[in-house]
């Protein structure tokens, strides 16, 4: 779990390497670990409005939010799952919530390629005007 540091802690290197570099994995590690504690708790809460995780359960306590995982919320939803037509909101719902975490990570993962992936340019050098997008360089031998 992350705990914040203390002010006593603080150090002049300690900023200076904060802010001079850019220290990307544990950045990560921290937004997973706080971002996705509170999406596992809201996901509880879900799965308690219909019934498949009980009003007592120690996922839905206050205090508890990033102790358990995503996982661990599924699994417990999984266990009280009941397949018949009387519980289809039951299933409906849960399944619902694991398609949005597949789109979630889809969302994710096109996120990522879109910022690493430049665009084609079929064209060297842009054209100045709107004009100019149909003027033909070569008109006597471009076959266009």
């Amino acid at each position: 779990m992350f705990i914040p540091r203390s002010i006593e802690n603080i150090t002049f290197k300690g900023v200076v390497k904060y802010t001079m570099t850019p220290q990307i994995a544990p950045r990560i590690h921290s937004f997973i670990l706080a971002g996705f504690g509170n999406l596992a708790f809201f996901m509880a809460m879900v799965y308690q409005s219909v019934k498949l995780l009980p009003p007592n359960h120690p996922y839905l306590q206050k205090g508890m939010e990033g102790k358990y995982s995503i996982r661990d919320v599924l699994t417990e939803a999984a266990n009280n799952i009941t397949f018949d037509l009387k519980h289809i909101d039951q299933i409906i719902i849960f399944f619902a919530l694991i398609a949005g975490l597949i789109i979630l990570g889809i969302q994710f993962l096109l996120f990522i390629t879109t910022i690493l992936i430049n665009p084609a340019s079929a064209q060297a050098v842009m054209p100045a005007g709107y004009g100019q997008f149909f003027n033909t360089a070569n008109p006597s031998g471009d076959i266009a």
